[in-house]
């Protein structure tokens, strides 16, 4: 496997945006965005082969350390909060090749087993042997693949807009249709017709990074289904800004390309079927994501998971199912205050 340190694209820092945010009225960082934003700092650090981890931290150190995974096309900062998770030592990586951690090239060699590999020696790094993952679209499937792996490390899981993995031997194909997967001829790696997904994905690292955001918001904003989560969006700027800066991260093309063939169009390596751990899973009942529809995809995790808890959430999509609100912190504490040390 090629290791290929990849010069990040720093994103425009300035205040204001060049025009405002698909969807929203909202036009600036807020005050209160760029004070959490210092609050939380920026860290690297540096594994064995040479590839940089970015990440950010907050919290009480003593509190439970959590390490959260964004989704694919996106960044660490979907998971800032306005004020610290009580009781919570927070930590949110760019997953690699996103924002400013280095990737693999070509980025679908790197696998799972490599994923908990690195996720663990970030853990050795920050000094602590048990952790809870918490996920959000892709970054899901990564996290149920690092709890298979680190049964004794990993102390629960929250799984937010969850995909399943429809190349499960158990998951039969009425299933699999409703649950979402790309056609094999568009598998953006071995499909004959796969040039139109890696377009796509190139397309889409120029449209964010000139902050044209309708591909990432036009369902969720238009969809009856959504409307609840949407209306408490895009009334939040600081909400907003923490998506800004996620889709602005999504830099490079390959990175995408890498989460698609692992999560979407092949099976995962590890049956997540043998997760022990507390499992949490909350899911928007509009959600209608390629990987992660309602309610095929929460409810066939919870079959491969039976002492999994499911919360659906009203009114809500995909995009608008985590955030820095209340329903999101509720959501959080009280799943990491049900989890002990594991095993016990």
């Amino acid at each position: 496997m090629t290791v290929i340190k990849v010069a990040p694209v720093d994103a425009d820092t300035s205040r204001t945006f060049p025009k405002p945010i698909y969807g929203t009225t909202v036009t600036q960082y807020p005050d209160e965005y760029i004070a959490a934003k210092k609050r939380v700092g920026e860290f690297f650090f540096t594994l064995p082969d040479g590839r940089n981890i970015c990440y950010f931290k907050d919290g009480d150190e003593s509190g439970v350390p959590m390490i959260c995974l964004h989704g694919g096309g996106e960044g660490k900062y979907m998971w800032l909060q306005k004020e610290p998770l009580p009781g919570i030592f927070q930590i949110a990586i760019d997953r690699m090749g996103y924002g400013k951690s280095d990737l693999y090239v070509p980025a679908r060699e790197y696998t799972f087993k490599e994923v908990a590999e690195d996720i663990a020696a970030l853990a050795d790094h920050l000094g602590f042997d048990q952790f809870v993952v918490c996920g959000f679209s892709i970054g899901t499937s990564w996290t149920m693949q690092i709890a298979c792996q680190l049964q004794n490390r990993v102390r629960g899981i929250i799984l937010f807009g969850t995909m399943a993995d429809t190349g499960h031997a158990k998951m039969p194909k009425a299933m699999v249709k409703k649950v979402g997967k790309p056609p094999s001829i568009l598998d953006p790696v071995n499909g004959c017709l796969g040039c139109i997904l890696r377009s796509a994905f190139a397309s889409f690292v120029q449209s964010n990074q000139k902050f044209n955001f309708k591909e990432c918001f036009h369902r969720e904003s238009t969809l009856p289904t959504c409307k609840i989560g949407w209306n408490k969006f895009e009334k939040d700027p600081f909400w907003v800004c923490t998506k800004v800066d996620s889709f602005l991260a999504y830099n490079r093309a390959d990175a995408l390309l890498g989460d698609a063939y692992r999560s979407l169009c092949r099976p995962w390596m590890f049956d997540i079927s043998t997760i022990k751990c507390p499992v949490f899973i909350y899911q928007g009942d509009g959600d209608y994501d390629m990987g992660s529809s309602a309610p095929a995809a929460p409810n066939f995790i919870k079959q491969m998971i039976p002492h999994a808890e499911l919360e659906f959430v009203e009114g809500t999509g995909h995009v608008c199912v985590v955030g820095p609100q209340s329903q999101t912190r509720r959501q959080i504490v009280t799943a990491v205050e049900a989890m002990p040390r594991y095993p016990p």
